[in-house]
């Protein structure tokens, strides 16, 4: 069995931790690596990561995952009588009533004791637990981010692999020690291999309250002497005889303060590594340790531990040579039906061209027989002649029109307002049975009839009220009796243009 997924390969590296407010990056640079702390809003890790990758070009760059102190636990045990293989499951099993929670939920990875510090004892197992919710929380971070995950490590073998090139040169044991705000870690490194790590509480910012100060110093120096003692008497080798310190602030004269009670040279680490993008203050570059660890990681297997087990991984199915087969035939199958499916769809295409071809060649031949009896046909002058004679008379008589047309408008009246004013100031035993307009001299007729003959002056008055009759003078009034209706009259107003005055 073989498969066709071959191994994704990279050419650069990014080191990252996840902060509760913060994104941390170490990236690849030629000399020092740079470093980018990006701070976030709560939930707003993936989309900034997003930002972040195509802000550096970082699309396809294989990452190493570091988790905080908080997020792993760690044990020695007696190694387990199985294969190397093996060893991380049986391990589970071995610290699962040490843990706070449900082993099913552990993701258990092991790395080997040192054998010279064995002395004699059964081999040992360096063991490192987190919970399968914490790897999954930092994983959500990422998606969608193009990133590679390649490796999930804890932070005590982060550091030490800032160690490993200075442990392999010196042949010496390597000291490190890691102050942040609220814990503190040691790490003691030989040969580019974690001999020993420890991990403790530690307010760094009690050392500047001069009532806590001394305590403060106290517990940081047993916490070290205890650990120079262990290695000392358990493994069997001598302690380191310089001690590197990393501290969130060197204004502190702490090298000062606790070198004369440990009785060996103690120096402050230099922080070897550059801001990408805007500065960065000191305590802000000392936060990027972890991830500047994880870019740098110790590569032997043995010599760490990976989270980023297979329930994590993009799952991709081997291909077998049985169903690479399979699957070239099914292509094939396809190719058939497309070429026979093409094939007809031709075969219809040229029968259809076909048709069309002989319709225009039907349609052509009737152009030619048009074409040739208009040419046949001869031009008869007379109709020509009476053509022009019927324009002429056509033009006349829009001339006459359009002149009666502008006569009209001079006493065009806006009938829709006319209408209105007439009915407006009717009175109530007043009412109108006709009127017209003479269209060439304005002249304006109003006949109805009243039960009140007093009523007709009045309504007079009111229509002089409106612009539309101001220029009416009703000149002549006709009041009769009804002949029919008893009690009624029949009355005829008649207007005047100005020109008749």
């Amino acid at each position: 069995m073989f498969s066709f997924f071959k191994p994704k390969s990279s050419s650069f590296r990014v080191g990252i931790q996840f902060l509760p407010h913060a994104i941390v990056l170490a990236l690849p640079a030629e000399g020092k690596p740079r470093v980018v702390v990006e701070h976030v809003s709560k939930g707003q890790h993936a989309t900034k990561l997003k930002v972040l990758v195509a802000q550096h070009k970082l699309a396809d760059a294989e990452v190493n995952l570091v988790l905080a102190t908080q997020f792993y636990k760690s044990y020695l045990i007696d190694a387990p009588a199985v294969p190397q293989q093996e060893a991380a499951e049986a391990s589970k099993w071995r610290v699962k009533d040490m843990l706070d929670f449900d082993i099913n939920e552990a993701i258990v990875d092991v790395f080997a004791y040192p054998e010279e510090a064995l002395r004699g004892r059964k081999a040992q197992l360096n063991v490192r637990v987190t919970r399968t919710s914490f790897v999954a929380q930092q994983l959500d971070y990422m998606k969608g981010s193009g990133l590679d995950v390649t490796r999930i490590v804890s932070a005590d073998l982060a550091v030490a692999s800032l160690l490993a090139e200075e442990s392999s040169q010196s042949k010496h044991v390597v000291a490190l020690l890691y102050l942040s705000g609220s814990y503190g870690m040691l790490v003691l490194v030989k040969d580019q291999r974690l001999y020993l790590s420890r991990d403790f509480d530690f307010n760094f910012s009690s050392l500047s309250e001069p009532a806590q100060q001394q305590s403060q110093l106290d517990q940081l120096t047993l916490e070290v002497q205890r650990s120079f003692d262990y290695f000392e008497s358990q493994m069997g080798l001598a302690p380191p005889k310089l001690l590197k310190l990393s501290t969130p602030d060197t204004r502190l004269p702490l090298a000062n303060m606790i070198g004369g009670v440990l009785g060996i040279q103690i120096e402050n680490v230099s922080l070897d590594c550059e801001a990408a993008g805007e500065a960065l203050s000191f305590a802000e570059l000392q936060s990027t340790t972890y991830a500047r660890g994880a870019l740098k990681l110790i590569d032997s297997e043995q010599d760490s531990v990976n989270f980023y087990t297979e329930q994590f991984r993009p799952k991709k199915e081997p291909v077998t040579l049985t169903r690479a087969a399979l699957a070239g035939a099914v292509a094939i199958l396809i190719v058939l039906v497309l070429y026979v499916s093409a094939s007809f769809g031709l075969a219809d295409a040229e029968n259809r061209l076909s048709t069309l071809q002989a319709q225009v060649s039907a349609l052509q031949t009737d152009v030619d027989t048009l074409s040739q009896q208009k040419a046949d046909q001869k031009i008869d002058r007379s109709l020509e002649e009476e053509n022009k004679e019927f324009a002429a008379q056509i033009d006349a008589y829009r001339s006459v029109l359009s002149g009666l047309g502008m006569q009209r408008a001079d006493f065009s009246f806006d009938y829709s307002a006319l209408f209105l004013g007439l009915a407006r100031h009717r009175p109530a035993q007043l009412w109108l049975t006709e009127f017209s307009v003479d269209n060439e001299t304005g002249k304006l007729l109003i006949n109805g009839q009243t039960l009140d003959a007093a009523q007709i002056p009045v309504y007079l008055e009111r229509l002089q009220q409106e612009p539309l009759f101001r220029q009416q003078d009703f000149g002549a009034l006709e009041l009769h009796k009804h002949e029919e209706e008893n009690g009624h009259y029949r009355f005829s107003l008649k207007g005047f243009a100005e020109s008749d005055v």
